[in-house]
């Protein structure tokens, strides 16, 4: 995890997810929904930005990660 707000994540992934695709990031507790931004390669491997949906927001009260904290992610679907 590279940034969190409460609309959006910035991720450090090892493959390319395409933009428009609709993802689920899952934390301990719970689950943010979003679609994904962009998705670029970096030194590192891919940076990707994704917005959440309406009804997920981030709180730190309700979730307070630890930098390059492993979340499991899920491809909720693919949109065009």
């Amino acid at each position: 995890m590279e940034d969190i707000s409460e609309g959006g994540i910035c991720l450090q992934m090892e493959s390319q997810i395409v933009p428009g695709t609709q993802i689920a990031i899952l934390y301990p507790r719970g689950r943010y929904v979003g679609v994904v931004k962009y998705c670029r390669l970096e030194t590192d491997g891919y940076v990707m930005g994704v917005q959440f949906l309406p009804g997920y927001r981030w709180t730190r009260r309700q979730f307070d990660p630890a930098h390059l904290l492993q979340f499991r992610l899920k491809i909720a679907e693919r949109t065009r």
